[in-house]
Parts: C-alpha cells; sequence; structure tokens
C-alpha cells in the first residue's frame, strides 16, 4: 500500500506584492511574511535556522539587484545619470557635442640683443614650468604667426598652450608625398571605421585628418554630423570618451565616403590645454623648438632671442563637467541649431564652451547684440576675464585671431537668419564696494568671524555666479551673511559702485554689466568692520551737586546732594564710543527724553533714582548705572 507525502495547504489568495520594498530589510521582512503564511509552526526569528539564512541570502540578493536596477534606470535620462559615459552618450543623442580641453592664450614678446634683425617663425614653441602643489610641470605655448625682431628690439606675438603632434611626428623624407602626423590607422574598406587619438589631452578643435590617397594626401573634413552628408564626401566626425580620449569616426558609405582600403590615416592635433595653461606673468622663459632648426640651432639662437609672456595665460579649461553638460545639453536641442530668438543666440553662444556668461539684447527687428563672457573656475582669481588689472584693455583671449570673439562669431554665422545683423561685443566689468558690520559671538575671535564672511560673499559673488543684468539687495546680503558662525548680528552698511558716493544701495546691473563684487581668494572691494562692544559712559556731569564718589567708568552706583527746594537736575552722560552706543534714562517707569546734551531729571521727591541704561553697537553688551539725587 502506498502513502502519498502530503502536500503543504498553499493559499488560493494571489500573491501582493510590494514593489516599493527594495532593500534588505523590507525584502527579508516580506520573505519571512510569506514563509509563515505557509509554515504555520515556523517563525523566523531563530538567528541558527538555516531557513532563514537562506531568506536572508536571497533578500540580500535581492536588495543588489534593485540597486542595479536603479542604477540603469538612473543612467538613462540626462538628469538622473552620474556617469559621465552616460552624460556623454546622452548629450550626443541631443546633438550636442561636449566640449574638451580648451588652451589659453597669451602674448608673447621676443627680446633680440644681437645687431641684426632675426624671424621667429610661427610654429615656434616657447617653454616655462608652473607648480600646482608640490608637482612642477612644464608648459609650452607655440606662436600663432611669426615675429620679426629687430637688431636689440623686441617683437610681440600671440601664443595658445598647447604642443602640435607634427612636430613630435614628422614627416618620412624617404616616403614621396608624406606629411607629417600621427599615424592613427589603416583603411580597412568598413563602415563606420574608428580610431582612437594616442594622447588624451587633445585641445579641442585642433584635430585635422589626412588620409592616404595614391602618393599624397587629402585633407578631410569635419563634420558635427556624418548624416547631413552623402556617399561622396571626404568627411568625418569625432566624440571624446570619459578618459577624455578622442575618436575619429569615418561614413559608412551612405553618410559619408569610407576611407580606401590599405590607405594610412593620420592626425594632425595640439596637445595642451586645461587650466594649467593660465600661467602668471613671465612663465614662458626658454625658447624650446622653431620650425627648421636642430636642437643645436635653438641653443644658438637662445644667446640671443630670449622670451617672456607679458600677458596672464587666460581662457584655458579642462572638459567639460558632467553639471556644465546637463545644462547646455538641453539648450542645443531647443535651439536646433539656428538663432531664431533672443534665447536661441544666447544658448548657441554658451555652446561655445570658453563662453560662460552670454545675454543677447534686440536692437530692432534684424539687429541683436550678443554680450559674452569667458568660462571660468572657481580657483581662478583674475577679477576682469578679457582685461587686463586695470579693467581698460582687452586681451588676446577676447581680440586675437583665436579668441573668445572670433569664436563666437564663427559658431554662430551659419546659423543667424539671412538679413540678422549680430554684433558680439564683451562684457563691462563694475567695481562694487561693500562694507559690512558685524557683532559676534563671544567664543569667537574677530580673523575667524571676517573670514568666514568673506568667504561666505566669495561663494555666492565671485565672478563664476555673478550674470549680466543681475539685481542684488543689501537685504540679500544680510540673509546670507546670517549663516555665518559666530555671527549675532550682521547689517549691510555700504554697497555701491565703486567711484560713487558710499551709500546702501540696489545694485542694478545693465545688459552689458557685470559686477566685480569679489574675485575668488580675493578680498577687494569688502570691508568688514566689528561692531564696538564698548558700552561704557566715559564721564557723567551734572549742574548741581558734587559726584560722591568721583566718576570711574567701572564703577555703577552715584549719589549726590541737591538743596531741598531743588525742581530738577540736569546730567550728561557721555559713552565712550559716542557714535555707536545707545544711552537711555529712566526714573521709574518714566523714559526721560533728551534737551539738548543733557537730560532734566525732575526730584519732587526727597530722593530720586536715575539709572542710566547703555546698550552697545553690537546690541548685545549691556551696563547700567544710577544716580541718587539726595534733597538736603
Amino acid at each position: 500500500m502506498t502513502t502519498e507525502r502530503p502536500t503543504a495547504d498553499v493559499s488560493k489568495t494571489p500573491i501582493v506584492v510590494d514593489y516599493t520594498s527594495r532593500d534588505f530589510y523590507s525584502i527579508r521582512e516580506e520573505l519571512i511574511a510569506r514563509v509563515k503564511d505557509r509554515v504555520s509552526d515556523w517563525y523566523g526569528d531563530d538567528p541558527a535556522d538555516f531557513g532563514l539564512a537562506l531568506i536572508e541570502a536571497f533578500a540580500y540578493m535581492g536588495d543588489i539587484t534593485a540597486y542595479y536596477i536603479d542604477r540603469i534606470a538612473n543612467e538613462a535620462t540626462l538628469l538622473t545619470a552620474t556617469q559621465r559615459e552616460s552624460v556623454l552618450n546622452l548629450a550626443r543623442s541631443y546633438g550636442y557635442n561636449p566640449s574638451g580641453y580648451q588652451a589659453a592664450t597669451t602674448t608673447v614678446r621676443f627680446s633680440n640683443s644681437s645687431s641684426s634683425s632675426v624671424t621667429v617663425p610661427a610654429g615656434t614653441e616657447v617653454a616655462g614650468v608652473v607648480v600646482e602643489g608640490e608637482t612642477v610641470q612644464q608648459v609650452i605655448f607655440t606662436t600663432k604667426t611669426a615675429a620679426t625682431v629687430t637688431a636689440n628690439g623686441t617683437a610681440s606675438v600671440e601664443a595658445f598652450h598647447g604642443e602640435n603632434v607634427a612636430v613630435s611626428n614628422p614627416a618620412d623624407p624617404l616616403i614621396v608625398g608624406d606629411i607629417a602626423g600621427e599615424v592613427i590607422g589603416f583603411g580597412e574598406g568598413t563602415p563606420n571605421q574608428t580610431f582612437k587619438l594616442s594622447q588624451n589631452q587633445v585641445v579641442d578643435g585642433t584635430v585635422e585628418i589626412y588620409v592616404e590617397n595614391g602618393d599624397s594626401y587629402g585633407a578631410w573634413d569635419y563634420t558635427l554630423h556624418l548624416t547631413d552628408y552623402g556617399p561622396n564626401d571626404a568627411v568625418y566626425t569625432t566624440y571624446t570618451d570619459s578618459d577624455n580620449y578622442v575618436y575619429v569616426v569615418f561614413g559608412d558609405g551612405v553618410s559619408g565616403v569610407i576611407p580606401p582600403k590599405t590607405s594610412t590615416v593620420k592626425a594632425r592635433y595640439v596637445v595642451g590645454g586645461g587650466v594649467i595653461g593660465n600661467i602668471p606673468l613671465n612663465t614662458l622663459v626658454s625658447l624650446y623648438y622653431v620650425p627648421g632648426l636642430t636642437s643645436s640651432q635653438v641653443s644658438a639662437l637662445a644667446q640671443n632671442i630670449t622670451v617672456t609672456n607679458t600677458e596672464l595665460g587666460g581662457g584655458g579649461l579642462e572638459p567639460e563637467s558632467i553639471e556644465t553638460i546637463k545644462e547646455l545639453a538641453p539648450q542645443a536641442f531647443s535651439a536646433l541649431n539656428r538663432a531664431v530668438t533672443l534665447t536661441d543666440f544666447a544658448s548657441l553662444a554658451l555652446q561655445t564652451y570658453s563662453v560662460g556668461k552670454a545675454k543677447a539684447v534686440g536692437q530692432s527687428g534684424t539687429s541683436v547684440t550678443l554680450y559674452v563672457a569667458p568660462r571660468r573656475t572657481d580657483t581662478e582669481t583674475d577679477p576682469y576675464p578679457l582685461y587686463d588689472d586695470t579693467n581698460t584693455t582687452l586681451t588676446v583671449e577676447w581680440s586675437g585671431t583665436d579668441g573668445l570673439k572670433a569664436d563666437v562669431v564663427s559658431a554662430l554665422q551659419d546659423k543667424t537668419l539671412i538679413g540678422t545683423t549680430l554684433t558680439v561685443l564683451p562684457p563691462v566689468y563694475v567695481p562694487v564696494s561693500i562694507t559690512v558690520q558685524y557683532s559676534k559671538q563671544a567664543q569667537y575671535t574677530p580673523t575667524q568671524v571676517e573670514s568666514e564672511i568673506r568667504a561666505l560673499i566669495n561663494a555666492y559673488y565671485s565672478y563664476q555666479y555673478v550674470s549680466f543684468g543681475q539685481v542684488i539687495y543689501p537685504e540679500e546680503l544680510e540673509f546670507l551673511l546670517r549663516y555665518t558662525p559666530g555671527i549675532t548680528n550682521v547689517r549691510v552698511t555700504e554697497m555701491y559702485r565703486t567711484g560713487d558716493a558710499a551709500a546702501r544701495n540696489v545694485l542694478l546691473a545693465s545688459n552689458e554689466e557685470l559686477f566685480s563684487i569679489i574675485a575668488s581668494g580675493s578680498t577687494s572691494g569688502i570691508t568688514v568692520n566689528a561692531d564696538s562692544t564698548d558700552a561704557d559712559i566715559a564721564s557723567l556731569t551734572t549742574n548741581l551737586g558734587t559726584l560722591i564718589p568721583a566718576f570711574v567708568s567701572e564703577f555703577y552706583t552715584y549719589g549726590i546732594t541737591v538743596a531741598t527746594g531743588t525742581t530738577a537736575v540736569q546730567i550728561t552722560p557721555t559713552a565712550s564710543d559716542i557714535a555707536g552706543t545707545t544711552v537711555t534714562v529712566t526714573v521709574g517707569s518714566t523714559t526721560i527724553s533728551k534737551t539738548g546734551s543733557y537730560y532734566s531729571i525732575p526730584t519732587s521727591t526727597t530722593t530720586t533714582t536715575a539709572v542710566i541704561s547703555t546698550l552697545a553697537e553690537d546690541k548685545v553688551t549691556r551696563k547700567t548705572y544710577t544716580l541718587t539725587i539726595t534733597k538736603a
């Protein structure tokens, strides 16, 4: 006789899954509850129970799985993505190509100590060193044009940060038609061939591609979108990965021609860029490379030709941050690569990565003025980007052949409607003076509090955070400063355009103006004063009687004796800090008003007590003096 094994009485109630229970403990409790429904005499509270251990293993795996599901979902949208690779890919789907390294520019001056004229060719490289923390790094700048330096004279030219790989990858003189440049690959005759450049600090916009064609090399054209071209167009595009390596992509025979099979593909590009190129004055001090000269010839030339940079390096930037890409990619999508509205002009200007601020103003139906200012990092201290230290003369970062103005004009010229005139102008910087008065808690030193005040103003009003047409209220600044550690009271007593009369004003910038309140790491324009804590009375005089004891500010109780028929006594308390201290005189519950320089105390009774209360400028420190007037 066969006995069947009894089966568990499985509930016919449908399983209800709480999809919000995604962490370890929630999943664990859900599983324990489910098993309890199936096994009535199991409680799930014994740590040594193998069943409980198994449930916790499932809960652990469920927690990890839920985490990765969430992470994958987050990486699918631009606003929630956190991985650079995801953000780069999503930005490209918006039609936005994030920018890479931007090269700083400066003016280089050559000095000739010889008795004959010397021509320094374009492409000459000059070098210097910069110190970052404890690291010493070499920086190389390349001149844009030739410079003829007269005997015992000087000549200045523009230079950009970086070195062309063509210098380190010269043409092979034994190969007819060869050109200088890095070999990045060979044509395979297949669609969408992709090649990776060997170095990952490529200055944005400097990549040039040459493809072997018979016994010579032909230059191919860069395009943002291969789909804009046909099967016979020699074009390529590029993209950058999360490690800042640049990839060159060719067409598929439908959108862009395929490079010929076995053809050699070469690239020329500049290696450099980044904030390290924002060098101080007189950093570039040596000739590094001169086209057409050997190293020994360069050394000989350096005996007569010296070099220095007469401007700060400006405009060097790191590749776009995740935050900047998230901000600019949707703007690129909304502008759709054409400038129609004023917002379009500003959005497209901001896609020129060296532009940090932009504002477009309509002068008429067919005339637009675009004000642009450069992008800067939090660590840079230049108070007037694009201008010299005096805020009067524009530098080559703006007016150079590859300066900011030229970049913006070039970026917008094919996106502006026919018949519309575009004028691109630099910002007008308006220095601002601010005076802050504060009182502090006793446990803080003035140095601590004042340092925190300046740091807080810097965090919210340095160049990074001001904008065209901005309005700044004193009350807004006071609200911000109340968060300063150690502050008990704070007032903005003065806020005005430097050069105007000192006053507490609302700052209102016009369309072209940017307020220069405080440069990063600087304290210019900011005056911080501690409120006085002096509540002492320096002297106390009366028109009748003799003060007993003689007045000393550290003693608080005094008396005088006057004649029986006296109806009033005039007292004059003078504060040590006359301007900051508030003095109040009361008799009983009556406050005595000041008459001229004194207070008149009525003496209608035999004994009258006047209470003199002081409140220091900090609105915290108080002192009380009493004067008893007795009729004899």
